[in-house]
């Protein structure tokens, strides 16, 4: 189980699902059970102790990490229109990076701890949904040939860009076009990757009783798992894709139009207004 993308997800892009970011923010309760619900039915115990326990994470994630998102934010802000450049947008990259591992290191042990709770069948019915929804994705991307897969990424990426700066232009698009060639497909190493994790994660799962040792692998695992089972090959094919994302994005923000900017400007200080609304409420 991963949510990771969850909140950022909400925080950074929450504007594009037509829902308000501090909608979505003070109802995280309620879609981070939701998406729990694909992987495991819950006692009416466990989801007491679960829903006191979010609501704890949630106050100190709301106190402590907010302002943080709404400086880096208000910062982005400021260096599209000095002029963004790669070196800039990898830095970005780090930090979300950093908050992601702030995160996990205050979740991870709690979650840990809640999963003591699980009965032995609620761990076995938990492991064959993950495995469930793992074969699908495989087969949802089974098929794809080099031209489709790339195809694919380039109408993913001029669609991500124009829910924040609105049409691209003709030679925005024929930019994408080709710089999106450079893309190599990760998904070879990202499926062994996830098949490891999934692995180290049953292996944990698998006793009689669960005690402190698991709860002390578990918390290792999802703080250093992403890092430590990802191959030397995946990571440097992770570290060029995302050049070439850093590249398309810089060629973006650097020849918006001012319409692209007005509707890009809107919607940074919508989101910067939304933090701030959270942190004070």
């Amino acid at each position: 189980m991963q949510l990771k993308g969850k909140i950022f997800i909400i925080l950074f892009v929450g504007l594009l699902t037509g829902c308000s970011t501090t909608f979505m923010y003070n109802h995280l309760d309620w879609w981070v059970g939701w998406y729990l619900d694909d992987y495991v039915d819950l006692t009416r115990d466990q989801q007491r102790n679960f829903d006191l326990k979010f609501e704890e994470l949630h106050q100190w994630h709301r106190d402590t990490q907010l302002n943080q998102y709404k400086e880096q934010l208000t910062q982005f802000k400021s260096q599209i229109s000095a002029g963004i450049s790669k070196e800039d947008l990898a830095e970005h990259q780090e930090k979300i990076t950093g908050h992601w591992q702030v995160l996990m290191r205050k979740v991870a042990p709690e979650v840990a701890q809640l999963s003591l709770q699980l009965s032995k069948q609620q761990r076995e019915s938990l492991v064959d949904n993950i495995k469930k929804i793992r074969q699908k994705r495989i087969d949802d991307h089974e098929n794809l040939s080099r031209e489709e897969w790339l195809e694919a990424r380039e109408k993913e990426k001029i669609a991500d860009l124009k829910e924040w700066v609105g049409k691209l232009t003709s030679t925005q698009k024929q930019k994408i076009h080709q710089l999106v060639k450079g893309f190599q497909s990760e998904r070879e190493y990202w499926l062994a990757y996830r098949t490891s994790w999934q692995q180290s994660f049953f292996t944990l799962l698998t006793p009689e009783q669960l005690d402190q040792s698991y709860v002390d692998a578990f918390t290792d695992l999802m703080i250093n798992g992403r890092k430590r089972l990802r191959s030397e090959e995946f990571l440097e094919l992770n570290k060029q894709n995302d050049a070439i994302s850093h590249e398309i994005t810089v060629h973006v923000l650097n020849t918006l139009t001012a319409k692209q900017r007005k509707k890009l400007t809107k919607k940074l200080d919508d989101l910067i207004e939304d933090l701030t609304e959270l942190v004070e409420d």
